[in-house]
């Protein structure tokens, strides 16, 4: 299986004008030979904490643009999308893996970044989440989670990869880095 990992800049708050940015870079993606592509964190809108505006149903535009662009290109294709599926709860962020024959794999993000407030804008999630893609054992996580080494290494056992899409500023860059460099020394070991 080949990963595209898609970075792109945001249009904040602007899902339409995101879904124009990045459907070029997804066709680039599979015709260089990607099975997966995977988006960033809310890469639909950004990581805004105006969940209130921004959230959608499960299945609004962006879970519905991920799915077409599976279907479209034959695909798996995957990013966090703000999801309010619970009337009266916060939303959650949501990490959402289309398949190509329709199919719709989702895990909620389970550590919201307390240091920003989001614990305040968006509810954790209760369930960690590993999927077969094309025979691959595939953990999910989002961003923050990635502090929690004991998430990842309980699933150590069942896991061939993992998937950590984040929207990290420049300025943290390199922690991101080391945090990614830590779990896999960890998991190795």
């Amino acid at each position: 299986m080949r990963v595209a990992a898609v970075q792109h800049d945001i249009a904040w708050e602007d899902p339409e004008a995101n879904f124009s940015h990045l459907a070029p870079m997804v066709t680039y993606a599979v015709s260089e030979g990607a099975d997966l592509v995977v988006l960033t964190e809310m890469f639909s809108t950004g990581f805004s904490l105006s969940a209130e505006r921004i959230a959608e149903p499960f299945v609004g535009p962006s879970v519905e643009w991920l799915c077409s662009q599976a279907a479209q290109h034959d695909c798996w294709i995957a990013g966090s999308v703000p999801t309010l599926d619970i009337p009266g709860e916060l939303p959650v962020n949501r990490f959402v893996v289309a398949a190509p024959d329709g199919a719709i794999h989702h895990y909620d993000k389970l550590y919201p970044f307390s240091y920003a407030g989001e614990h305040e804008r968006y509810r954790a999630g209760k369930n960690r989440m590993t999927i077969e893609i094309m025979g691959v054992r595939t953990s999910l996580f989002v961003c923050y989670d990635l502090r929690f080494a004991d998430a990842f290494w309980d699933l150590a056992h069942e896991t061939d990869l993992y998937l950590v899409p984040a929207n990290w500023p420049e300025s943290r860059r390199e922690h991101w880095q080391t945090l990614l460099r830590a779990r896999a020394i960890e998991i190795a070991n």
